[in-house]
């Protein structure tokens, strides 16, 4: 299943002339998708001036890699993978192994967002300081459940 990210990379590789059957999508390893002309392609979303990449994908990219830094409203740019400290973004890596993923509803993430907002705390940080009040609740409030 393919990120939204992944789907608009793959109607700009069609645009650039490809056709369907020219374009491997690669699954869950880097880069994202691989041509029949050998090119390529790791998709990347930015936020603000930052790409998180794992550290898997840094070491699986390799020099001639093209990495397509897309935004909220599309395509913004792309640069070879050997470039990157000339890209202008800021590339960070992150270690997933000890993180899992967690779906939650809008509204909670709004949510998370507004408190994170006025709190300027991290997501990991404001769900701890919940977990914990949730598990420490204080003395003089009642915990009633309704049946």
């Amino acid at each position: 299943m393919q990120t939204l990210t992944e789907r608009l990379a793959y109607e700009y590789l069609l645009t650039k002339g490809y056709k369907e059957q020219d374009i491997h999508i690669n699954g869950r390893i880097s880069p994202d998708f691989i041509c029949s002309d050998g090119k390529r392609y790791e998709v990347k979303l930015v936020r603000g001036n930052q790409i998180l990449f794992t550290k898997l994908q840094l070491d699986t990219l390799q020099p001639n890699d093209i990495v397509l830094v897309f935004n909220e409203s599309g395509l913004k740019s792309e640069f070879l993978w050997k470039d990157r400290q000339k890209s202008g973004y800021r590339i960070h890596s992150f270690d997933y192994s000890g993180y899992r993923t967690v779906l939650i509803e809008k509204d909670i993430a709004d949510a998370l967002k507004s408190i994170r907002l006025t709190e300027r705390e991290s997501y990991n940080e404001i769900l701890k300081r919940l977990i914990k009040k949730r598990q420490n609740p204080p003395k003089n409030s009642q915990n009633t459940t309704n049946a």
